[in-house]
């Protein structure tokens, strides 16, 4: 720890949340404890036995860390030490320390072998009452009697049960098999295999970009590197390994929705909520373009983050499911924390799905589901109960062991990474230079060859559709062996033809790629105002014709059908697709869906349309509309959406929600 002295910088540090400290025998804290041998007879320079060493350290919970005045204070913040703020809940041990205080004159007072038995026995008083309350909370929910089992589960019991509870189970097997609660969990249809395992090895591995989107769905939920290693960390693949950090709200929106859209159903987001929440309270209605947004569906998933008075904070991730043909709305709560749904959180359901009916005449249940035992895996029972829900799989109310949490764990973050191919992760820092120094070698020997398509313009804004792939000999189009160029007359760059989108000689006295067109306030304008088809079905059918055939170039359409290649240029066109606003987007993508007759799953034709058939629309009609070459479209995508994500980040700056520790 000399390393985290009490400086200015580590104050700094610490204050910004960039200050980390690596334990590693926090890894060990569930193992069994060693065996110590004869203590020292000074304790406070004696080794401790899982640390081991003997310096002590003292920290504050996560409840105070945030109240302190002194900025070397800031050293004490469980912040620095992510490890152990992952393995022991401080909330919990803060609450139980206020208990003990009532009787601390008394321990310090004791021996140490007189101080471990009463700390046994006050700590068996304290999980016993909340065994009790518990118990006591399930028979007036279930309107039963409830007996707790040899494993410490509760189990349904009868009026007869309920006279032999002490009676020997092997003389009366019927009493047995009634206070026997038989496990709905079934290893064997979570087992991830060995290619799976290797897949997320392969992920989890190096140093990569962890902020870098892997897939989405809907262009709504992303996940990322850092949403997998929050769902599998690498020490979690190992045997033995039961490392559970709290999952991010990216990786659990994101499975969610992922299952949904599979099972042909809606997702929601725990952002949704949210958003809702903030116009209620402003105006006391949520807008009609918000609402109208939502899609329709016959059932609704909708993860909601709880735990705090205000619904845009909490540390409990809980699942709601709006089932619109039985009308009822399915509560599913691993802690059994929020059974019901308070009026204010209904009303605003109400207002939400007014153009559903209201919700009038429905009903909130809460079905049996598996339950958490632990302080961090609530994110996984969300996804676990999704995958239930579109199973159409009834469990028992059981309490799953770690292990369990750790089996489903890995299959849901195989799962998530199923479709995207191991060529497509980020590359590792090692990966990047070699790429980067290849890169700069193969410029400087293009640069003195006339025809290399380094100087096309488009090479500039990484649309010229005979470029060569990052850091390689690749080119794109390579089966066009002859290029033409055409210069515009007022800069004197150059273009390709077919980046210019010319067909067939050059019949024009003057040629402008857009360099004299840089004011987009009309673009921007038209987009806007725009109502109605853009393009017909016969247009779009004809364009996703020319695609495939070649006969319109494109290199979404090239690195579609060369899996793999480029990443980098793949991220680049992810993140600018479209100008439309969301409502006009989903009419597109919607009317796409509807035209053509796509082949592979869900998410492949999502991925297809919105990877490369929308923005291909979006150039087609920027072309026809309003008559501009298709570098200068590619430009206005690559410029508006640029802008739009800078005015996007500043919002969301505005708004920034404090992130908080979740169960």
């Amino acid at each position: 720890m000399e390393d985290y002295a009490r400086t200015l910088d580590n104050i700094e540090l610490a204050a910004n949340r960039q200050l980390h400290v690596d334990m590693q025998w926090v890894k060990n804290l569930r193992s069994p404890l060693p065996l110590q041998e004869s203590p020292d007879s000074d304790r406070f320079t004696a080794v401790h036995p899982i640390t081991g060493t003997c310096e002590r350290f003292s920290l504050y919970d996560r409840f105070h860390q945030k109240n302190q005045k002194r900025p070397e204070e800031k050293l004490r913040s469980l912040n620095i030490c992510p490890t152990l703020r992952t393995e022991v809940n401080s909330s919990v041990a803060e609450l139980l320390n206020r208990e003990l205080s009532a009787v601390k004159y008394s321990l310090c007072q004791m021996k140490e072998p007189q101080f471990k038995q009463t700390l046994r026995v006050l700590f068996e008083l304290h999980n016993d009452k909340i065994n009790k309350s518990f118990k006591a909370q399930m028979e007036a929910m279930c309107n039963t009697q409830l007996s707790i089992g040899l494993h410490g589960m509760l189990g349904l019991q009868s009026a007869e049960g309920k006279d032999n509870l002490h009676a020997n189970p092997a003389s009366n097997p019927k009493i047995h098999l009634q206070n026997t609660v038989t496990s709905s969990f079934l290893a064997q249809s979570y087992a991830t295999d060995l290619k799976d395992k290797e897949k997320l090895m392969e992920l989890l591995s190096g140093c990569r970009n962890e902020q870098q989107h892997l897939a989405e769905i809907s262009r709504r939920f992303p996940v990322s590197r850092k949403d997998i290693q929050s769902v599998c960390p690498p020490e979690l693949l190992g045997q033995s390994s039961v490392n559970m950090p709290w999952l991010t709200d990216d990786a659990v929106n994101y499975r969610v929705a992922q299952l949904a859209q599979e099972n042909k159903c809606s997702s929601l987001g725990t952002f949704d909520f949210i958003l809702w929440h903030r116009e209620w309270t402003r105006s006391g209605a949520v807008t009609d373009r918000v609402v109208k947004s939502i899609p329709v569906s016959d059932k609704i998933f909708l993860p909601r983050l709880v735990g705090d008075y205000s619904p845009e904070r909490g540390n409990h991730l809980i699942l709601w499911v709006l089932d619109f043909k039985a009308k009822q709305i399915k509560i599913y709560d691993s802690l059994m924390l929020f059974p019901k749904i308070s009026d204010r959180d209904m009303d605003i359901l109400r207002n939400v799905f007014r153009f559903s009916g209201g919700l009038h005449g429905w009903t909130v249940t809460c079905p049996p589901q598996w339950k958490q035992q632990d302080s961090v895996n609530c994110g996984v029972f969300v996804c676990a109960a999704a995958e239930n829900e579109v199973r159409n799989l009834d469990v028992t109310a059981e309490t799953l062991t770690l292990n369990q949490c750790r089996t489903l764990r890995l299959h849901h973050a195989s799962q998530m990474i199923k479709t995207v191919n191991v060529e497509d992760f980020p590359p590792t820092t090692e990966e990047l230079a070699k790429m980067k120094q290849k890169e700069i070698e193969l410029l400087e020997a293009e640069a003195n060859q006339t025809h290399s398509s380094i100087h096309c313009l488009a090479w500039k804004t990484k649309s010229c559709l005979f470029q060569r792939a990052s850091g390689t000999t690749k080119f794109f189009h390579e089966h066009i062996k002859l290029y033409k160029w055409v210069q515009c007359t007022m800069c004197k760059q150059w273009l390709h033809f077919q980046c210019a989108s010319l067909k067939g000689k050059l019949s024009l006295k003057s040629f402008f790629c857009g360099c004299d067109t840089r004011d987009l306030s009309g673009i921007l304008e038209a987009l806007e105002g725009m109502s109605g088809d853009i393009m017909t079905d016969e247009e779009i059918q004809d364009l996703e014709r020319n695609l495939q055939s070649g006969n319109v170039l494109s290199n979404r359409m090239y690195l579609w059908k060369h899996k793999g290649l480029d990443p980098a240029l793949r991220h680049h066109y992810s993140e600018h697709f479209t100008l439309f606003n969301d409502m006009k987007t989903e009419e597109i993508i919607q009317r796409i869906e509807n035209i053509l007759s796509l082949a592979g799953t869900v998410a492949e034709k999502q991925l297809y349309i919105s990877g490369v058939l929308l923005p291909e629309v979006f150039i087609e009609w920027m072309s026809r509309g309003e008559k501009i070459c298709r570098y200068q479209a590619e430009s206005v995508l690559l410029e508006c959406t640029s802008n739009r994500r800078t005015r996007a980040d500043m919002t969301a700056d505005e708004a920034h929600i404090p992130e908080e520790e979740t169960s």
